[in-house]
């Protein structure tokens, strides 16, 4: 018998086998959700596999019955497809993050060189937004 359990960050997939030696599972493993690919039968009926991106097998179990074995594939297919978005909407959240922390540091070096050159020509008024302006062709 196996626990399976979807982390609380929802990133990994969590199992142990219920079997215990002083205490701890004989067993127990993590299975990152985004290197999942499959979840399918295996060469009997009673078995589940779950596959990697790459193919290979990541884990394989053993259901009590055939029944079972086929509410476990759907259970852990669903679970897949929902958390599929999940990770989705997050890779999405943190390109956009990383999109606009660029942004922000170009604004941060612009600033820096703007400091610089007034600090280069000194404090004169405005005489000095009048050279600014026209070294950046503004009006």
């Amino acid at each position: 018998m196996v626990w399976v359990q979807i982390s609380s960050d929802l990133a990994s997939l969590e199992w142990q086998t219920l079997a215990k030696k002083k205490g701890s599972p004989l067993r127990e493993g993590v299975l990152q959700l985004d290197t999942l690919s499959a979840v399918t039968p295996g060469n009997n009926t009673k078995t589940v596999r779950l596959r990697s991106t790459q193919g290979e097998i990541l884990i394989e179990m053993d259901a009590e019955s055939v029944e079972d074995c086929g509410k476990w594939i759907y259970a852990l297919r669903e679970a897949t497809n929902v958390l599929e978005n999940e990770f989705k909407r997050s890779k999405a959240k943190k390109q956009g993050s990383r999109r606009l922390e660029g942004k922000w540091l170009e604004m941060q070096r612009k600033k820096a060189a703007a400091d610089a050159y007034k600090k280069k020509i000194g404090s004169t008024g405005m005489s000095y937004t009048a050279r600014l302006m026209m070294e950046r062709g503004g009006n």
